[in-house]
């Protein structure tokens, strides 16, 4: 498990997150949601190390965060940042596998699986191996991205740890379908034991997509729990300060809002 514990964050005089606790378990999804400003972004940096927390602490299976070493740290957790910054002009299958390099010093045996392979099938970028990375649309390098991260941390039952798949509005840029495939890739993540936090603005994918949610608003926690349980119509309402109702259709639950006059 990996969890946050009382954090608290401030840059100047803005509190940004206030006393915020949550805990990420191996084989579930878990989403981090709220308005613009509420601080998800803040906490997922936070409890990837990528930000140190004003107070508070991280905790990997009960140690903390601090005491791994960078190396340790990316055989554990990968991240998908809101945007890259990648430069190179790589192909498509030279920055897939660049998130196997943490690997490399631990004499990663050639077991015959292609993860590389595997996580570029399971993000469909298969078609795109040999392309270039500044080629592409903005949507087919966050698909690339994603393959890089699940290449990162892609299922090793010999390790015997659990690894933790983080991602910051991953499916921003992407057509519906692929919003879809994404949050699917993750869920396939999770069922082979996986521990997947991401940061969510659609809440139809959220409730159908996760497990367990946590809703922040102006840096609190405002209600945390099973995902069902928590994107509730006056739940959702509150956080948001809309008219939310949460509909059957067809055996799933979908998540209708109403337009709110003078709400900018």
């Amino acid at each position: 498990m990996i969890a946050a514990k009382n954090i608290s964050y401030a840059y100047g005089t803005k509190q940004v997150l206030d006393d915020v606790s949550l805990s990420i378990e191996a084989g579930t999804i878990t989403a981090i949601i709220g308005p613009n400003g509420a601080g998800k972004s803040t906490l997922l940096n936070i409890m990837t190390g990528a930000i140190e927390a004003s107070s508070g602490s991280i905790l990997l299976d009960e140690k903390s965060l601090k005491s791994f070493g960078a190396a340790d740290l990316a055989c554990r957790r990968a991240v998908l940042p809101q945007s890259s910054k990648l430069g190179f002009n790589f192909t498509v299958r030279e920055v897939v596998e660049m998130g196997r390099m943490p690997h490399l010093d631990r004499h990663e045996k050639d077991s015959g699986v292609d993860i590389v392979g595997l996580a570029m099938e399971a993000t469909d970028i298969s078609a795109l191996e040999e392309r270039h990375y500044l080629t592409l649309s903005g949507g087919e390098r966050q698909r690339v991205d994603l393959a890089r991260v699940l290449a990162q941390i892609w299922p090793d039952k010999e390790s015997g740890s659990t690894a933790y798949l983080f991602l910051d509005e991953p499916t921003n840029n992407l057509d519906i379908s692929h919003q879809h495939a994404v949050l699917e890739a993750g869920k396939k993540m999770a069922s082979q034991g996986l521990g997947v936090c991401c940061v969510l603005h659609d809440l139809n994918l959220a409730l159908n997509y996760t497990d367990c949610t946590l809703l922040l608003k102006q840096g609190r926690v405002f209600a945390q729990g099973k995902t069902e349980e928590t994107m509730t119509r006056k739940i959702l309402g509150e956080v948001f300060g809309v008219d939310v109702s949460v509909i059957e259709h067809e055996g799933r639950k979908v998540i209708a809002t109403q337009p709110q006059e003078n709400s900018i």
